[in-house]
């Protein structure tokens, strides 16, 4: 909600504390079937933690399964969001922003890093799950430091998230 205020480009969300809620017609076609997958996670928690490969739903009683088994876990409001396939950065900022000036000013970054899905073998998603990052990862890092970027990729993404680092504050 944050980001959406500070006009910052985010996927079509909504927040559950319950199983049964209505659905977000932004998510429904006229069928209520979904425009697109879903991607479902606990809103609090970090390391991808209740990110599986269950996440991606496509179907309304996936989705309502997700949310009874992850609020009963992990005893908080669930994320839904529209599921966007595509690669995953990571970028590492340092430093504090100017006010007034351009949304990177006073900011230094680190190289751009680009999660390598394929080193993770092709029974794995394509998206970073919480068995990636804590039981895989750990010996194993596959990541490509520098991303290999386009010097426009790479000044949108700083760009992004520059104007996340400050509208968090």
């Amino acid at each position: 909600r944050v980001l959406r205020d500070h006009g910052l480009p985010t996927a079509e969300f909504q927040l559950f504390t319950r199983a049964d809620e209505p659905i977000s017609p932004e998510f429904l076609d006229g069928s209520d079937t979904f425009r697109y997958p879903l991607f479902v996670k606990p809103n609090a928690e970090g390391t991808s933690m209740g990110v599986t490969e269950q996440s991606v739903v496509r179907t309304i009683s996936e989705l309502r399964e997700q949310l009874r088994l992850q609020l009963e876990r992990y005893q908080q409001p669930i994320l839904v969001e529209r599921f966007i396939q595509g690669r995953e950065v990571l970028v590492g900022i340092v430093g504090n922003p100017t006010p007034n000036g351009d949304v990177t000013d006073g900011l230094t970054f680190v190289p751009i890093l680009e999660v390598d899905f394929k080193a993770f073998g092709e029974d794995h998603v394509g998206y970073y799950t919480s068995e990636m990052k804590t039981v895989l990862s750990p010996d194993n890092y596959y990541y490509h430091c520098p991303a290999p970027l386009t010097d426009e990729q790479a000044s949108a993404i700083r760009r992004a998230a520059a104007g996340a680092f400050r509208a968090l504050d």
